[in-house]
């Protein structure tokens, strides 16, 4: 059963930088559009600290939403591999739930502003004038 805890920790490690990968690689595809969009908006009278909340926002946001989904498919998973793999009984966690949620949150925030913080750094003007 060891064998079986290690191996499954293993396993969540391993998607989890996939993750954190997969978004990286995704806020660098699109980091081009959000600069100009960035620019746009600044350009309209949003301050850098309305841009910066906003960012943070859409990040939290996405991390929950993620950490929620992550929660559903480790309970399925659980409950699935309790219930037929291993014959044992099964009990709703929802400190796997919270957890899921916050461990979203945070690889969403920290994988997604690293990828960001260039949007905020460029000046509306420039950002307009290069695209």
């Amino acid at each position: 059963l060891a064998q079986v805890a290690a191996a499954v920790e293993f396993l969540f490690l391993f998607t989890l930088a996939c993750g954190l990968l997969v978004l990286y690689a995704t806020l660098m595809a699109s980091q081009d559009e959000r600069i100009r969009q960035a620019a746009i908006v600044r350009a309209l009278g949003a301050s850098r600290a309305q841009l910066s909340r906003a960012r943070w926002i859409e990040l939290a946001f996405t991390g929950a939403l993620a950490g929620l989904l992550a929660g559903a498919g480790a309970s399925a998973a659980s409950w699935a591999l309790a219930r037929f793999a291993f014959k044992l009984a099964w009990h709703f966690s929802p400190v796997l739930w919270l957890a899921a949620l916050c461990a979203g949150v945070a690889c969403a925030v920290l994988g997604g502003w690293a990828g960001l913080r260039a949007v905020l750094n460029n000046a509306p003007l420039h950002s307009l004038r290069t695209n």
